[in-house]
């Protein structure tokens, strides 16, 4: 599905002719207060009605919405600082208070009802989603904690699905038949992008099969949840310059890997635990096998909270050395192996985490960065 976004002229006059070249569709996704009428700036004009009727007659567009008034960033306190429309509690000056929760609700519920009505009311078709503006929705920018909570509800009220961007590392950039199918994922194309980017982006979140090899050639789908990473010389190198940061990334089209032994081989370490993540559901979700000096432990993770399964010492055991590490998940079992010995094992209680993917990081004390080298990352399915 190729989307674009605010209805600007500019993306209908240059998208047109290479969608009727190769027979693609699109969706427009609309902000219906410039859309109705049209809106002209310095940096760019939107297609008003008569653009849109033009557009949508050709067969190859469908419209949806994307606003009315909350793509915009407003004022939320007393010292002019600003936030979202959408996802933020805004300064009320007459009263000199930000807006109570029954407002604030009041608020973006007729933003999403008028958002589809002006559309639906002016073009005749019927809207059935919606793209939140910046791809905000509550998870991130907001100084209302339960503004989450508030948007999905009224979204399920108003729209059969909701659209959101996202951005390399927040996640597995795929939407699969027996995930959400509300909320839809977007990849994001960026301005410097070329035509290989784009297609990078598709084929490294397409679903990967088992076995899985990686002598990082090239980047097959490894992307940042923290830190700094790159490819370089046929290694993996993942660091944090930043001592308040862990370095961390994760493998993108491995959701569904269920049962498996994920083996890391690592040519250099410098830093205090380095950290196997199985079972990968996303950054805050997953199972893993840290290794520090003289130390492993297992960790179950859920919703961000770490929960210790089990732990073990090791005589001797420098995690700075040359090793090869690996972690098995097995049913609801982990086991966590250095150079080929088995050296830990845990029962994990999460059902949630019986399937999900592979990822990597790395740790230190707050005063101290890391960095490491993997050579090859290996992953088999022994039944």
């Amino acid at each position: 599905l190729i989307t674009f976004d605010d209805g600007k002229k500019e993306s209908y006059v240059n998208a047109d002719p290479v969608l009727r070249e190769y027979g693609f569709n699109a969706v427009m996704f609309l902000i219906s207060k410039y859309s109705t009428r049209g809106r002209t700036s310095a940096a760019f004009s939107y297609m008003n009605s008569s653009i849109i009727k033009e557009m949508l007659s050709s067969g190859r567009w469908e419209i949806e919405a994307h606003a009315k008034d909350s793509h915009t960033y407003s004022i939320i306190d007393g010292d002019g600082k600003t936030g979202p429309f959408l996802t933020s509690k805004l300064w009320n000056a007459n009263k000199s208070r930000i807006e109570y929760n029954g407002e604030y609700r009041s608020r973006i519920n007729n933003e999403l009802i008028n958002a589809k009505a002006d559309l639906e009311n002016n073009f005749s078709v019927r809207i059935n989603s919606f793209a939140y503006p910046y791809g905000q929705y509550g998870q991130k920018i907001t100084n209302y904690p339960e503004a989450k909570s508030v948007i999905d509800d009224l979204s399920h009220e108003n729209y059969d699905h909701v659209f959101y961007q996202t951005f390399s590392g927040e996640g597995y950039s795929y939407n699969f038949p027996n995930t959400n199918k509300f909320m839809m994922k977007r990849i994001t194309v960026l301005p410097e992008w070329k035509a290989r980017d784009v297609l990078n982006a598709i084929a490294s979140g397409r679903e990967k099969t088992l076995p899985y090899n990686d002598r990082f050639k090239r980047n097959n789908g490894w992307f940042t949840i923290s830190g700094d990473m790159s490819l370089k010389n046929s290694e993996l190198i993942l660091a944090n310059p930043d001592p308040s940061q862990k370095g961390a990334a994760f493998l993108d089209g491995t959701l569904f890997w269920k049962d498996y032994f994920y083996t890391v081989k690592v040519h250099y370490y410098d830093g205090e635990t380095l950290t196997l993540m199985t079972r990968m559901k996303d950054k805050a979700n997953y199972v893993s096998c840290d290794y520090s000096d003289d130390k492993v432990r297992v960790f179950e993770v859920n919703k961000g909270s770490f929960a210790l399964s089990n732990s073990t010492l090791i005589d001797g055991f420098d995690v700075d050395a040359e090793h090869t590490y690996t972690a098995r998940v097995w049913n609801n079992k982990i086991f966590c192996m250095v150079d080929d010995k088995p050296v830990l094992n845990a029962v994990i209680k999460n059902s949630n985490l019986f399937s999900g993917g592979i990822g990597l990081k790395t740790a230190a004390s707050n005063t101290s960065s890391t960095k490491m080298m993997a050579t090859e990352v290996l992953v088999e399915d022994r039944r």
